[in-house]
């Protein structure tokens, strides 16, 4: 029999890259609306503790990789799965 195969796609919208982009992004991702001052404050304290850029990026690579190990040991009826990540 021949195997199946099935894609996952793993999504994540990103994160700014430098502290002097988080009002920019966090109006992006609010769909243009313009945060308030306080809330960019509070957002640009948030990424200056995590560090910036954040480690999005290389940890849902690494889920992404482990998912599809994970995901291909006992795939039922020699399924194959295979994992990508967008950003």
């Amino acid at each position: 029999m021949a195997s199946s195969h099935t894609a996952v796609l793993l999504m994540a919208y990103g994160s700014p890259n430098r502290l002097e982009d988080v009002a920019a992004y966090f109006t992006d991702i609010r769909g243009g609306r313009t945060p308030s001052r306080e809330a960019v404050e509070e957002l640009t304290a948030r990424y200056r503790r995590v560090g910036v850029p954040t480690p999005l990026l290389a940890v849902s690579m690494e889920l992404g990789r482990e998912l599809e190990r994970l995901l291909n040991i006992d795939p039922p009826d020699d399924r194959m799965y295979t994992v990508h990540v967008g950003m």
